[in-house]
C-alpha cells in the first residue's frame, strides 16, 4: 500500500503519524491506495490530446487517484489550468504538483477555491495579498477572495473539532495568519496540546493567551515560549489541572521555593518534578503530602523517617504507608492510621503488625479484601473474617479453609450479608450441596439488597468468578461503554432489551397515575382497546428511539417493560445473580470523562419535582440522594442524581423504576453505586 505524506518534500507531521492514520477527507492527502506510481502511463498515448484525456479520466476515479495523478504528469499538464483545477476538485492536496505558475495565479487559485474550499490553505496567495496585486483587482474580486478565504476557515474549524489528529495536522499546514489566529489556535488546543507548538511566535509569547490555553489543556506548557515556562502564573494555571506538567518548567522555577510550595499546595504529586534540593525540604515536602499523600514517594532523604510526615501522609492516603521507612511500618499508630484510610494498607505493614488482630480488623473493616494481608492465625479468626465478609464478600476467600468449610459459619455470613453467594467462595464442598444452596437463598430473602454499595470491587470480583447479570444501569454517554465493561468479564452478562425504531410502551401512564408492576402488565402485543373504557395502563403514547406516537386502536405493540422483566428472569432461571448499578461511574474519571453520575433521588428532591419517593423492601443506605459516597478505593462521587437540562427534573427516571422493579422480584437483587 502507498502511504502519501501531507507534503511529499516536507517532514512528517509531529505527531509522528502518516496521514493515513489521521484524516481521510477531500481537503488532505489520500489514506492510502492500492494505487501504484504511474499507474496510468502517457508514453503509449498516441498524441497529446489522448493523455490529457487519459490524465483527467485517471483524476476522475477519486481523491487518492488525482493526488497520484498529478504528482506523475509530465510538466506540461501540471501547467494545464483545467487539469489541475479537475485534480484540486476531488484533492486540494494535488495543488502542490501544479506549476508555479499556476500556483500564483489569482484567478486560478479563486476558481479552485471556489471548487473546494480547503485549496487556500495550501495555495500561494502572498503575491495576491499583496497591495500591489490587491490594488489590481475589482471589489468584486476581493470580496470573492475575502469569502472564499473565511469560508476556508471556518471548514477548518470544522476539522478541528474532530478530534486531536485532526486539529494537530490541520494547524500546522495551515497558513502563518491562520495559525496567528487566536479563535483557531485556542479549538485545536482544545483537541490536542500539540496545537500550540504550531501557534505563531506572537501567541507562543502573549501569556494572556497561553494562559487561556493551558486552562483548556495543561499539557499545552509544553510547547509554550521559554519564556512563558518559566512564569509562575503560566506554569502554576498548568499544574492546577496536571501536576505532571510541572516538568515543563524553566530550572530556575523548580528550584525557587516560594513557587514550589505554592504549587505542591494545589498539586502534590507535582512534588516528582520540582529540584532535588526542595524534595529535601520539610515545609514543602510537608505541604506536599498533606495535600496527597503518595506524594511521599517523591520525598528523598531523611524526610521518609520523620514521623509527622509520614503520619500526614498516611492519613491523606493509606497506600502511601508503602514508601514510609522501615522504621515506621512498626509503628502502630502510623499503620492503625494508613489501614482507616485504606485497609489495603496492611500490605506494607510489618509483619508484627500483620498479626495484630486490632490493626488487622481496623483494616478488613475500611476493605474487606484486606484479609488476603493478614496473618494464616488471623484468617481462622471468625470474628475478623466476619468483619471483612461484611465489607466485601469475595473476601471470604481469603479466609482459612476450615473456616470457609463451616456450614455454620458461611450461614451466619449469609444471614449477616445477605448474600448467599457466598457459597461460592466457601469450601468446594459446601458449594456441591445443592440442599445447603437452597437454605442460603432462602436466608437472603428477596429485594434490593446494598450489603455491598460502597465497595469498589465486589461487583467485578463477582463477574470474574461466577456467571452475574448487570440488570439496570443508568443511561447516558457512559452507558454503552459499561455494557462493554460488564461483558467483557469472564463470567459477565447483561439483562437488557433494544427496540431502536421500533415503537414500544413505556414504565408509566402519561398522567403519571399508573406504574408498570414487576410482572407482566397486559399491554404487551395485546391489540390496543377503544379509547372508551380503557383503564390508566393504556393512557400512554408508545416510544422508539427517535418519535413518540399515540398508539392506534386495534393494533399491537410491544412493551418495553415486560421484554426486559422476562429478560431478567431469564438470566436469573440460568443461574446468574442479578446485580444493578445506580451510577454510570465504572472508574474514578469517568464523572469527567463520559458525563457520568448518579441516579439517586432523596425524598426531598422527589416531593420538589413531584416524583415518586424511592422506597424499597430492605431499605436503602443512609444519605441516598445527598452528599457524596466515599468508595471502598477512596474516591469521592456525589450522590444526587444531575439535573436534565431540558426537563428541568433529576436524570434517571427509568432506571429509578427498574430499581422499583427489581425490588419486587421473587428472588434478591444486589445493588451498587458503582458498576
Amino acid at each position: 500500500m502507498v502511504t502519501v505524506p501531507l507534503f511529499p518534500d516536507s517532514p512528517a507531521p509531529a505527531t509522528g503519524l502518516v496521514l493515513a492514520d489521521a484524516v481521510q477527507d477531500d481537503a488532505f492527502a489520500p489514506s492510502g491506495c492500492e494505487i501504484g506510481c504511474g499507474i496510468w502511463c502517457l508514453s503509449s498515448a498516441t498524441s497529446e490530446t489522448e493523455a490529457r484525456g487519459r490524465l483527467l479520466e485517471e483524476i476522475r476515479r477519486g481523491p487518492e487517484a488525482a493526488y497520484i495523478a498529478l504528482r506523475d504528469a509530465p510538466p506540461e499538464l501540471q501547467g494545464d489550468k483545467a487539469v489541475v483545477l479537475a485534480a484540486v476538485k476531488e484533492n486540494a492536496l494535488a495543488l502542490e504538483f501544479a506549476s508555479e505558475v499556476v500556483k500564483e495565479d489569482k484567478d486560478f487559485v479563486l476558481a479552485a477555491v471556489k471548487e473546494n474550499g480547503a485549496v487556500l490553505k495550501f495555495a500561494c496567495l502572498r503575491a495576491w495579498r499583496s497591495t500591489s496585486a490587491c490594488r489590481g483587482s475589482g471589489q468584486g474580486s476581493r470580496e470573492a477572495y475575502e469569502s472564499a478565504e473565511e469560508e476556508a476557515r471556518q471548514r477548518l474549524l470544522e476539522r478541528i473539532g474532530r478530534g486531536p489528529l485532526d486539529a494537530c495536522i490541520a494547524l500546522q499546514y495551515a497558513p502563518p495568519e491562520i495559525q496567528g489566529d487566536k479563535e483557531v489556535v485556542l479549538a485545536a488546543a482544545k483537541e490536542t496540546f500539540r496545537a500550540l507548538q504550531f501557534a505563531s511566535e506572537a501567541l507562543n509569547n502573549d501569556k494572556d493567551f497561553v494562559l487561556a490555553v493551558v486552562k483548556e489543556n495543561a499539557l499545552a506548557l509544553a510547547f509554550a515560549s521559554t519564556a512563558l515556562r518559566g512564569d509562575k502564573d503560566v506554569v502554576l494555571a498548568a499544574v492546577t489541572q496536571s501536576g505532571a506538567t510541572v516538568k515543563f518548567a524553566s530550572a530556575e522555577l523548580k528550584k525557587d521555593k516560594d513557587f514550589v510550595l505554592a504549587l505542591v499546595k494545589e498539586n502534590g504529586l507535582a512534588l516528582k518534578y520540582v529540584a532535588d534540593e526542595r524534595k529535601e525540604d520539610r515545609e514543602v515536602v510537608l505541604a506536599a503530602v498533606k495535600k496527597h499523600g503518595s506524594a511521599l514517594k517523591y520525598v528523598t532523604g531523611a524526610l521518609k523517617e520523620d514521623r509527622e510526615v509520614v503520619l500526614a501522609a498516611v492519613k491523606k492516603t493509606g497506600l502511601a504507608l508503602k514508601y514510609a521507612a522501615d522504621a515506621l511500618k512498626v509503628d502502630k499508630e502510623v499503620v492503625l492510621a494508613a489501614v482507616k484510610e485504606m485497609g489495603r494498607a496492611l500490605k506494607y505493614a510489618a509483619d508484627a503488625l500483620r498479626e495484630n488482630r486490632e490493626v488487622v480488623l481496623a483494616a478488613v473493616q475500611k476493605n474487606g479484601s484486606a484479609l488476603e494481608y493478614a496473618t494464616d492465625a488471623l484468617k481462622e479468626d471468625r470474628e475478623v473474617v466476619l468483619a471483612a465478609v461484611q465489607e466485601d464478600g469475595t473476601a471470604l476467600e481469603y479466609a482459612c479453609k476450615e473456616v470457609r468449610a463451616s456450614r455454620s459459619f458461611v450461614l451466619e455470613a449469609v444471614q449477616a450479608t445477605r448474600a448467599w453467594w457466598l457459597v461460592k467462595f466457601a469450601a468446594d464442598e459446601l458449594g456441591a450441596d445443592t440442599a445447603l444452596i437452597e437454605r442460603y437463598k432462602a436466608a437472603a430473602g428477596t429485594g434490593l439488597i446494598f450489603s455491598f454499595y460502597d465497595s469498589y470491587s465486589c461487583f467485578a470480583r463477582m463477574r470474574d468468578r461466577f456467571p452475574t447479570a448487570g440488570a439496570s444501569v443508568p443511561g447516558g454517554t457512559a452507558y454503552e461503554h459499561v455494557m462493554d465493561m460488564l461483558r467483557s468479564d469472564d463470567h459477565g452478562s447483561t439483562a437488557t432489551v433494544w427496540f431502536d425504531q421500533e415503537p414500544v410502551f413505556g414504565h408509566c401512564a402519561d398522567d403519571g397515575k399508573w406504574s408498570h408492576p414487576s410482572t407482566d402488565c397486559g399491554r404487551d402485543m395485546v391489540p390496543v382497546p377503544l379509547m372508551e373504557g380503557r383503564d390508566a395502563k393504556w393512557r400512554s403514547t408508545v416510544d422508539s428511539r427517535s418519535a413518540s406516537l399515540e398508539p392506534e386502536v386495534g393494533k399491537k405493540y410491544a412493551c418495553w417493560c415486560c421484554h426486559w422483566l422476562r429478560e431478567v428472569r431469564k438470566h436469573h432461571q440460568a443461574g446468574e445473580v442479578i446485580c444493578c448499578a445506580v451510577s454510570n461511574i465504572y472508574d474514578t474519571d469517568w464523572a469527567e470523562t463520559y458525563g457520568a453520575g448518579s441516579s439517586e433521588l432523596a425524598d426531598a428532591d422527589a416531593e420538589e419535582h413531584g416524583l415518586q419517593k424511592e422506597v424499597f423492601k430492605n431499605g436503602k443506605p443512609i444519605s441516598w440522594g445527598t452528599g457524596t459516597i466515599r468508595i471502598s478505593n477512596g474516591d469521592s462521587h456525589q450522590r444526587r442524581a444531575p439535573i436534565h437540562p431540558r426537563t428541568a427534573k433529576p436524570l434517571g427516571v427509568g432506571c429509578r423504576w427498574e430499581r422499583q422493579a427489581l425490588d419486587g422480584m421473587e428472588f434478591p437483587v444486589y445493588a451498587f453505586f458503582m458498576p
